[in-house]
């Protein structure tokens, strides 16, 4: 008798290991203590906490920027125009058309700004100086420190939203000459 419940305990824990094993994953489950335990409870999120920042590519790459000037007179329609600065820029990382492009989009469609504007982009303060107080500067320390003007629905544009890269480019400056651009360019559908 004592012999039968010793075989009958055996085979229990045979069947229990054999039972345990065969519950146990095979592959290992990884957690990620950002992502929160699914339970089949609803669960609020707590009070305080906060949306992450927009990740959107369209504004990764705004540099960082200073609107110095405004004036309504620059225009023949009477309509807003910035003096924008940013810090200078690397030149040969030729990234830095898509940087305007960014901070046009940024200033005009992300602020909400009318669609008649003009945008004027320096990297350097004397640069902007110069232009803001006379649009025809002779100054050969200008043309590479202008890096773009945009220009939204102006009349006598090539195109209704045009963006011109080194606006003022010289015969006598190689480098801004070869980089001196204008395209059409729209930052709704940027």
């Amino acid at each position: 008798m004592k012999a039968d419940r010793i075989q009958i305990w055996l085979v229990m824990l045979v069947l229990l290991s054999v039972w345990g094993v065969s519950c146990k994953k095979t592959t290992p489950v990884l957690v990620n203590p950002e992502i929160p335990t699914i339970t089949n409870d609803a669960q609020q999120p707590p009070d305080h906490t906060v949306e992450p920042p927009p990740t959107f590519p369209e504004i990764e790459l705004v540099p960082d920027f200073e609107i110095i000037q405004t004036t309504k007179e620059e225009r023949g329609d009477f309509n807003e125009t910035l003096y924008v600065l940013i810090p200078p820029v690397d030149l040969s990382l030729k990234n830095h058309v898509i940087q305007v492009k960014n901070l046009v989009k940024k200033l005009v469609v992300y602020d909400k700004r009318s669609e008649h504007i003009s945008i004027l982009i320096f990297d350097d303060r004397t640069a902007l100086d110069k232009v803001y107080q006379d649009h025809n500067t002779t100054d050969l320390n200008v043309p590479i420190h202008y890096l773009a003007r945009y220009d939204g629905n102006k009349e006598g544009l090539t195109y209704q939203f045009s963006l011109q890269m080194f606006p003022i480019a010289p015969e006598s400056n190689s480098a801004v000459l070869s980089m001196q651009e204008e395209i059409e360019f729209d930052p709704y559908n940027w």
